[in-house]
């Protein structure tokens, strides 16, 4: 009996986590517009370089790779990230920004978050990022106004 009460609140915690997710994280199909980029870091940010063009995006010290750190949010939670079920990331655009799109293996659709996180993501992990031709074509730094 006492473990059917454990259970009840990580259900629960679980449950309204889930709920959470699919309020703020869209959920997104699969882009075909898009390309492989190679990640080279750059002062302040990222350049990611394609066939279509290049982008550069401006990135937080703590989005930027460097050394390990503990207190670095996503040097954490990259350590929690299974790369064999993320398939690739993706930046898109999306309304007047970009988004993150994360392809989790074997389904077809995603979670989305910014821009910045898929480059953070894929610099730790070595997922493979995909960048729309769209973003591509611009040629330069990613506008203000579609860095969120």
């Amino acid at each position: 009996m006492s473990l059917h009460k454990d259970v009840k609140p990580f259900i629960t915690l679980l449950l309204v986590s889930a709920a959470i997710m699919a309020i703020f994280l869209p959920l997104i199909p699969p882009s075909s517009g898009t390309e492989a980029v190679e990640i080279r870091a750059t002062k302040g940010g990222a350049l990611l370089l394609g066939r279509s063009g290049q982008l550069e995006v401006p990135l937080s010290p703590y989005e930027q790779k460097s050394v390990y750190s503990s207190d670095n949010p996503f040097d954490f939670f990259s350590g929690m990230v299974d790369e064999s079920r993320i398939s690739r990331l993706e930046i898109l655009p999306y309304g007047s920004g970009t988004i993150c799109n994360a392809m989790i293996s074997g389904t077809t659709a995603g979670l989305a978050g910014r821009a910045s996180f898929c480059i953070a993501l894929s610099l730790r992990t070595g997922i493979p990022l995909y960048v729309s031709r769209e973003l591509l074509a611009l040629n330069s730094s990613l506008p203000k106004n579609m860095q969120s």
